[in-house]
């Protein structure tokens, strides 16, 4: 027998395992290929906090400031670091592709829990194809492997679902262990990501209308346990019982027009654009119109969409939790639309294979971008260098955070490095004084300097000659292809993201 008929039988009768399959062959393509970070939350709030603690900067425990999110997540990450350096990996470069080597096995568990849950719900089909959204989607093998609280929070907020609607369609073999599992799931993705409660409020008042009293009572009981203990902790280290989701909200009232804002119909916008049009139209209308045939699914994610429509901040991101409900609502959507109308057999083929066809495209460049390269790259030559003293960055054209952790990898023993950022001339000149010692304070002696620019070394390599001291261009960090694409796109609003390292001697 062909080799390729043994497969399609085996996978005819195995399908989860082809799903299980596909889905860890394209994490682990963007775990190994796909470094870096997508934004300021994903590595910033995790990544930063975890390599503060393995230096002994215990920021944002008793004592210090409160942090506005729980630390359970970059905790989490902290413990995996410290194993890691307990076992002698160091290199940071090392320690991030086990990190998203880990998250890549994690997420297989919401490929699982999606097509279980549309076994459940519809029929093999349905589930089959959802799964397949979820395992082989562009985006999802991608974010799959960043430190995103948006995406670690999925399996659990499935889980939860998965649960309840066993519950609902008589599946299980304990009712009131399946409503604890389920409670206590909602209350681990409300402990990683707060804003997943209105995903949870639509799933508790689905229970309320379905008049399921003690289900609700005992989901709620079970959910309160993880939550409880998150609020003892922010007590114990700061005085205030759940200080952390309080901070939070108080932080969000203050500072709720400082972060990307959008009218209340952005994010219905953003899903005709991430289902890939024209067919995303189709998919969509697919769950208008069978809506009332999803039970607690389209509950529960009616009530985050609408939650987060009327909330000023609005991020691609932050819709990512409920990815999976959307691909089971619209993949069941359009088999009954086939079911009942035949007429729209062709379209709906036609935009399934129109999908998969630029799905396929935009996920090879999601598996193999190295995001924020110019940054991390730059600081990974010296962190391997091992030399870096005082590191000038080069912030002239225009700022941004830095990713210190890859200049020493949170290694106590490596000699520490400052770093000193200028945004014009006269801060050269500035550092250039100090470290000679004519002005203060003083600077741990200047060695590096690192140039973020858009093509115009030459003019950067000018001003630090004649403000700071000779440079040598020792390594150019190129641009990424997804960078080099944007650039192109749109060169208004994008710039290149590329780096230069120099070796510095400052000059008298």
């Amino acid at each position: 027998m062909p080799l390729f008929e043994r497969f399609r039988i085996w996978a005819s009768g195995h399908p989860l395992e082809l799903l299980l399959t596909l889905g860890l062959f394209l994490r682990l393509l963007a775990a190994f290929f796909s470094r870096g970070y997508m934004g300021t939350d994903d590595h910033f709030q995790v990544i930063e906090i975890a390599a503060d603690w393995q230096r002994g900067n215990f920021v944002f425990l008793p004592g210090d400031v409160q942090f506005y999110r729980s630390l359970f997540y970059p905790a989490l990450n902290w413990l995996l670091m410290a194993l890691l350096h307990q076992l002698g990996i160091y290199h940071p470069d090392a320690v991030m592709l086990v990190n998203r080597f880990l998250h890549a096995l994690f997420s297989l568990w919401s490929i699982a829990l999606t097509y279980k849950l549309g076994l459940l719900l519809f029929n093999s089909r349905i589930a089959f194809t959802a799964g397949l959204l979820t395992a082989a989607y562009f985006l999802m093998p991608y974010i799959a492997v960043r430190n995103l609280i948006e995406s670690f929070c999925i399996p659990f907020l499935l889980l939860g679902l998965y649960e309840t609607a066993k519950t609902e369609a008589g599946k299980t073999t304990n009712l009131q262990r399946s409503w604890a599992l389920a409670g206590f799931a909602f209350g681990l993705a409300f402990l990683i990501r707060w804003q997943v409660a209105a995903a949870i409020l639509g799933v508790g008042l689905y229970l309320l209308y379905r008049r399921q009293w003690r289900g609700l009572a005992i989901v709620s009981a079970f959910g309160l346990i993880p939550v409880l203990t998150e609020a003892i902790w922010d007590w114990w280290a700061h005085g205030e019982f759940f200080g952390a989701f309080w901070v939070y909200i108080k932080h969000n009232l203050a500072h709720s027009r400082d972060y990307i804002v959008g009218p209340w119909y952005r994010y219905l916008l953003l899903l005709v654009g991430l289902f890939i049009p024209p067919f995303s139209l189709l998919f969509l209308a697919a769950i208008v119109r069978w809506a009332r045939r999803f039970g607690v699914l389209i509950w529960a994610a009616l009530a985050f969409l609408i939650v987060h429509s009327i909330v000023p901040g609005k991020q691609e991101r932050f819709i990512l939790p409920v990815f999976p409900f959307l691909a089971l609502m619209g993949t069941a959507g359009l088999f009954v639309w086939q079911e009942n109308r035949s007429s729209l057999t062709p379209w709906i083929r036609w935009g399934w294979r129109w999908f998969w066809g630029v799905n396929a495209v935009l996920l090879v460049l999601a598996a193999f971008n190295y995001s924020q390269k110019a940054r991390i790259a730059s600081f990974v030559y010296l962190y391997e260098r091992g030399d870096a003293r005082g590191v000038v960055v080069d912030f002239t054209e225009r700022g941004t955070l830095l990713p210190l952790y890859y200049l020493d990898g949170a290694d106590p023993s490596r000699s520490h490095s400052e770093v000193y950022r200028a945004y014009s001339a006269a801060d050269f000149d500035s550092l250039r004084r100090r470290h000679l010692g004519t002005i203060g304070p003083p600077v741990a002696p200047l060695n590096y300097v690192i140039i973020f620019s858009q093509g115009k070394l030459e003019k950067h390599l000018k001003m630090i000659t004649e403000n700071l001291g000779r440079v040598t261009v020792l390594a150019h960090i190129s641009p990424s292809l997804a960078d080099r694409i944007l650039l192109w796109l749109n060169p208004k609003y994008n710039h290149s993201k590329e780096a230069w390292v120099c070796r510095l001697e400052v000059t008298k």
